[in-house]
């Protein structure tokens, strides 16, 4: 028995595939990890390439999410606009796929992330892996989200998106007070230096 997207809601930890019955909620659990202020780090890297990652550091959200219906293809998107302008992410679900997240997940598992048979490889699917962004959860230090499309030629274009913990007056207070301290400490061991 396949899951049922209702669990994207509930579960703090949750993997999906996107698809029509899927997108809309993804997309709210998205906007509610970007709802926090917070700065934005992307690994990005294609699975198939032994290499690091390339890193991106310090984005912010650009303007508000957004989750766009189509009438031609029947379907919908889903982007986030990241400053300076460099870099955004996002995914489309389209019912000429005629795929519900049941469908993805069987073609999934039908067939293979990496291999050298080209026509064993995933194609045209992407898997979302979320870690927090729970209606009314506040920003926390494991907040995480991985995207991973397989395109038509079966490369995968993995993404991992990290979010500072830090943020808001409150991070900037203790910031400052951590700071105090440092400086209290210093003195002190210079102190006992001497």
């Amino acid at each position: 028995m396949s899951p049922t997207p209702d669990r994207i809601r509930t579960m703090r930890h949750v993997t999906a595939m996107v698809a029509v019955d899927t997108i809309d909620l993804l997309a709210e659990r998205i906007t509610n990890l970007l709802a926090h202020g917070r700065h934005i780090t992307i690994a990005r890297r294609y699975t198939y390439v032994d290499s690091p990652p390339d890193l991106y550091v310090g984005l912010t959200v650009d303007g508000e999410p957004a989750l766009r219906h189509h009438s031609r293809p029947l379907g919908a998107s889903f982007g986030v606009h990241l400053k300076p302008g460099i870099r955004g992410f996002g995914f489309s679900a389209y019912r000429d796929d005629a795929r519900t997240e049941a469908d993805a997940w069987k073609a999934y598992h039908a067939a293979e992330g990496l291999s050298d048979d080209p026509f064993r490889r995933r194609r045209d699917m992407t898997y979302v892996e979320i870690n927090g962004g729970l209606p009314g959860d506040g920003p926390a230090r494991d907040d995480q989200l991985t995207i991973r499309f397989w395109n038509e030629h079966g490369v995968c274009d993995e993404q991992v998106i990290g979010f500072d913990y830090d943020t808001g007056p409150a991070a900037e207070k203790a910031r400052q007070e951590e700071a105090e301290y440092d400086e209290e400490f210093a003195a002190v061991v210079n102190m006992e230096d001497r």
